[in-house]
């Protein structure tokens, strides 16, 4: 600017005054974006070859900087699909485990064959829905039923 050419003048050589004004024509495009000079005090004389360059290396970096976030995007969605797979997974799964337990349970009853196999006579022969609905809960304790199977059979029998 016209702050260092007076310094210049006053302080150097017309040596220097030429190695400072080749320094102070070489600007990086950090510098110029972020300097507080007015627009009358910037002189770009044979720079633009060093800026084109600085431009195309600042589009390179953006374009690898797109093409990484688009990648990391489509990761992202892998993994939260990946995720909703997996949750499906456990739940069928949990739901496994309380069927072999159920089933497990049963074998330790499988003892009683005599009263099972009463209890499952009396609730076929027994004509009346309301007697038949008193027998579930006992159905159910020996057979160790789901809820879900206890509702069928209380909906089957009124």
């Amino acid at each position: 600017g016209s702050e260092s050419s007076v310094i210049s003048q006053s302080r150097f050589s017309p040596m220097d005054r030429t190695k400072e004004r080749k320094q102070s024509e070489f600007f990086s495009l950090d510098k110029l974006l972020s300097s507080d000079l007015p627009d009358g005090d910037a002189k770009f004389e044979g720079n633009e070859t060093s800026l084109v360059t600085e431009i195309e290396k600042l589009q390179t970096s953006l374009n690898f900087s797109e093409k990484k976030i688009q990648h990391l995007s489509s990761l992202l969605t892998e993994s939260e699909k990946n995720e909703v797979r997996l949750n499906s997974l456990v739940e069928a799964l949990k739901e496994e485990i309380r069927r072999v337990r159920r089933s497990q349970e049963r074998q330790e009853h499988a003892e009683n064959l005599e009263y099972l196999k009463n209890i499952i006579v009396k609730f076929v022969t027994l004509p009346r829905g309301e007697e038949k609905c008193r027998l579930i809960p006992v159905l159910q304790t020996i057979l160790r039923l789901s809820p879900e199977e206890v509702q069928s059979i209380t909906m089957s029998v009124k």
